[in-house]
């Protein structure tokens, strides 16, 4: 991941790409999460199974937070910029998810992991449009209700955000054989040495 895959959008429009960490403040008013992700290796015609996005918590869990997730509607995601409203400029498909986070019990751990609920339908959307190809890169945008502490990119690379896919080929269509009609063509005189031998056969 770059840093520009990753970026937080506040109440006021203002984008900001520098931080590793992506909080989320109920005093911040609406805010957006875009995730940008590269080399998808997948083709139009490939079935998506199942697919979530994977993050580490920087902060323990005291409460849960409601999520709404789309996708924008590109079949190639252009990488984040500091533009006012870059991300809410952004056209989204029709789809969304809805992603409710669980408000931890006991001893909350730093760095636990949480995984979206299954985004195939939104991704299945991107890898259909026709200026969709393999190895295209797709963005994901979260608006945030609540307060919410997560690790989208890392320097380290330990507990950056991942987008986790299970997709195949799509079945071909089963096609029953061919049936041919052969047509044999003798000459005469290969006729009538057939004719002789079955005669002689006979006797």
């Amino acid at each position: 991941a770059h840093v520009n895959d990753d970026a937080m959008e506040n109440g006021k429009g203002v984008v900001d790409l520098a931080s590793e960490d992506l909080e989320f403040s109920e005093k911040s008013g609406n805010q957006l999460l875009g995730l940008r992700f590269n080399k998808l290796r997948m083709h139009q015609d490939s079935v998506v199974r199942d697919a979530y996005i994977e993050f580490a918590t920087v902060q323990p869990e005291e409460k849960s937070t409601v999520m709404t997730i789309s996708v924008e509607d590109t079949g190639n995601a252009k990488g984040f910029a500091k533009a006012e409203r870059n991300l809410s400029n952004r056209k989204l498909g029709t789809g969304t998810v809805s992603w409710k986070t669980e408000q931890k019990t006991g001893t909350p751990q730093k760095w636990s992991r949480q995984r979206t609920p299954n985004l195939a339908e939104l991704i299945q959307s991107v890898i259909q449009r026709k200026d969709w190809k393999a190895g295209n890169s797709m963005a994901f945008l979260l608006s945030v209700e609540g307060d919410h502490k997560l690790a989208a990119y890392s320097k380290s690379g330990q507990n950056h955000a991942r987008l986790i896919i299970d997709a195949g080929a799509k079945a071909k269509d089963a096609r029953p054989q061919d049936r041919y009609r052969l047509r044999l063509f003798f000459s005469q005189s290969k006729l009538n040495s057939m004719r002789r031998q079955a005669k002689q056969k006979s006797l």
